[in-house]
């Protein structure tokens, strides 16, 4: 398996009255987001608190994806 990276992102995802919240504690970050359907909010919001795109849009577009289990 020489040449494979492997990687992963922990997200602890809550509800407030205030609305969602994300914290990644690896990254030592956290931030609101809008509702987890909305991809584009979201990577708004995650692009403060996580400076690399990639995992930005990786957790927004995972919210994205699992967001009819969560809402």
């Amino acid at each position: 398996m020489d040449g494979i990276l492997d990687s992963s992102i922990h997200v602890i995802l809550g509800k407030t009255c205030y609305g969602y919240f994300a914290c990644m504690p690896d990254f030592n970050v956290g931030c609101h987001l809008g509702a987890p359907d909305d991809p584009s909010y979201n990577m708004d919001k995650l692009s403060y608190a996580m400076k690399n795109k990639i995992d930005c849009s990786t957790v927004a577009t995972t919210l994205r994806t699992i967001s009819d289990k969560i809402s």
